[in-house]
């Protein structure tokens, strides 16, 4: 509130919890005892954009090389294969058994 009114009006870059930053040109400053923490003294906008971005993305994205928890399909795959392969072997071996036995 108050400390941005103390700024001459650029262009500001809001966050959340009324966390501020002032682009000025090629500058970012921190504005107001939040943004302080943050962020020290003034940076270069190349400089705060991947700062400003690790910060907006949610800790429960993953990466693009997690893929997460494993699939059990191939394994349910095999499974079911391989019951179909000794249900049928099965059925063929009695089919073939001696009569009266």
């Amino acid at each position: 509130g108050a400390a941005i009114l103390s700024y001459p009006a650029d262009r500001f870059v809001l966050e959340e919890d009324d966390v501020v930053f002032r682009l000025s040109g090629e500058w970012v400053s921190p504005v107001g005892a939040d943004a302080t923490e943050l962020l020290a003294g003034r940076i270069q906008v190349g400089d705060f954009q991947p700062f400003l971005a690790s910060r907006l993305i949610p800790d429960e994205v993953p990466e693009a090389g997690d893929e997460g928890e494993p699939s059990l399909a191939p394994v349910l795959g095999a499974a079911l294969l391989l019951g179909g392969i000794l249900a049928i072997a099965a059925l063929l071996a009695w089919s073939r058994r001696p009569e009266g036995t």
